[in-house]
């Protein structure tokens, strides 16, 4: 849903797909590991379409789109691109302590302290007081959301949050190296314990 409006936006005949994750509407328990989560999503897409593929993911679906490129490729699938919105490699979403401050200081040097305020204020807010979203914010998230892509009666779809389950199944999983033309589509100011290059230029 976070790519509605890019899919919207996108001129020309090509078809586009949209994975969704299990669990999300409460009928089926979440994918335990990426591979699994991208094997279905290749089975699924191989179905519907010959290929060449370009193929992308935004924030954790950067992980599984990796993992969707090497399993097609080890088929013998023609991957044309790989696109990774905002996605850092696993493991690397929170770094702490020296590697942290490291960020920290080289993203002051390239934007400025002006650029540092929405960071501060929130890492305030955060070690001030624990933020539990409520269900009724959830709640009015999920309706705007739906009031953007055209859905109206979605009483009965149960969305669950699969932050968690998520999290766990990308910590784990260990890239291998893959031969393809990649994109890293990003904010010009990223989080700033974050590396510029978020990690990939390596």
């Amino acid at each position: 849903l976070f790519l509605w409006t890019l899919a919207r936006a996108m001129a020309g005949d090509r078809p586009i797909y949209g994975f969704q994750a299990h669990g999300v509407d409460g009928s089926d328990m979440p994918d335990a590991t990426v591979e699994q989560m991208a094997a279905r999503y290749v089975t699924e897409l191989r179905a519907h379409h010959p290929g060449p593929y370009l193929l992308g993911g935004y924030s954790g679906g950067g992980i599984v789109t990796f993992e969707m490129v090497r399993q097609l490729r080890e088929q013998g699938a023609d991957v044309r691109l790989m696109v990774l919105f905002d996605s850092v490699p696993p493991g690397k979403a929170f770094p702490t302590g020296m590697p942290a401050l490291h960020n920290l200081t080289a993203n002051v040097r390239r934007h400025g302290l002006k650029r540092l305020r929405p960071f501060i204020a929130s890492e305030a807010k955060r070690l001030g007081r624990r933020v539990v979203p409520t269900n009724q914010d959830r709640s009015e998230e999920l309706e705007s959301v739906q009031r953007e892509i055209g859905i109206r009666d979605v009483q009965n779809l149960g969305f669950v949050n699969l932050y968690h389950y998520f999290g766990a199944a990308a910590d784990r999983y260990q890239m291998s190296p893959i031969v393809v033309d990649a994109a890293i589509l990003k904010a010009e100011w990223v989080w700033p314990i974050q590396p510029h290059d978020y990690y990939w230029g390596r």
